[in-house]
């Protein structure tokens, strides 16, 4: 068994990994209903139409038509992707799952 340090990826991807089943069992225990949904089966209906040469700015375009008045701009000018998939993901979801 090898110490893994704080600045390796392996760590990352153990915390990452344990956290994530911690989210999904207590998502179980109370009982909701959860779907995960890989990005290529979103992208495929969100970003129909959309164009931009990779699937950020897609993503980006998408959230400008559908939510104008949402800023998802970080400071230095970039968009904040993270919130941009968020809401991408959350637009499908409610396109596409009967609730």
């Amino acid at each position: 068994y090898k110490e893994l340090k704080k600045t390796d990826g392996r760590k990352g991807s153990v915390t990452m990994g344990t956290n994530h089943g911690i989210l999904l069992g207590q998502i179980a225990a109370v009982g909701w209903r959860y779907v995960i949904s890989p990005p290529r089966s979103w992208q495929s209906i969100i970003h129909k139409g959309m164009t931009g040469a990779t699937a950020k700015i897609r993503s980006y375009n998408f959230v400008k038509s559908i939510f104008p008045n949402v800023d998802v701009s970080k400071r230095g000018g970039c968009f904040n992707d993270g919130a941009c998939y968020a809401l991408c993901v959350a637009e499908y979801a409610r396109r596409t799952l009967k609730l």
